[in-house]
């Protein structure tokens, strides 16, 4: 028996967004961590030469950045509810690049600054891109075609049925 509070597919699109945060978040994080250990920053471990790379970078990304995209990815859905499903996919993709663009500068100094600001810069565009399409569900919201006089001499929301 289906709960009536819940849209038929929610399960759907929540594992929908699971999967898109764990495949973004360990894609940028690999990347990112394969750009700093190339750039020669990764750490104290013997690896601060320029052009070290190891295979096992690819896996501490997906560890690292797969649980972090899926909590990111969750937290944001629900902060940002307002924001249409197709939109606020569109602006993952925008924040997403600019996280991985972020990360890399970060990543030039060490790895904590890059994962700083990766999670920084991913949110903080998220949130324009949920200002500014908090609005986006198909209706206008200019005064002239939104409002009207209604013979009262106030202005009042025209319903479209």
């Amino acid at each position: 028996m289906m709960n009536n509070n819940l849209k038929e597919g929610s399960a759907k699109r929540a594992m929908k967004l699971i999967g898109r945060g764990f495949l973004g978040g360990s894609i940028v994080a690999s990347l990112v961590l394969s750009f700093t250990a190339l750039a020669g920053r990764l750490g104290d471990t013997g690896s601060n030469y320029i052009g070290y790379w190891d295979i096992g970078i690819i896996g501490l990304g997906v560890f690292y950045g797969g649980p972090s995209g899926v909590a990111l990815m969750c937290i944001l859905r629900l902060v940002l509810f307002r924001i249409p499903n197709p939109w606020f996919l569109r602006i993952t993709n925008y924040s997403g690049v600019l996280a991985l663009i972020s990360g890399m500068i970060g990543g030039l100094k060490n790895p904590f600054y890059a994962a700083i600001m990766c999670v920084g810069i991913f949110v903080l565009s998220m949130a324009v891109g949920g200002l500014v399409g908090s609005n986006k569900d198909g209706r206008s919201e200019s005064p002239s075609q939104s409002t009207q006089f209604d013979g009262t001499g106030r202005r009042g929301r025209v319903s479209k049925s």
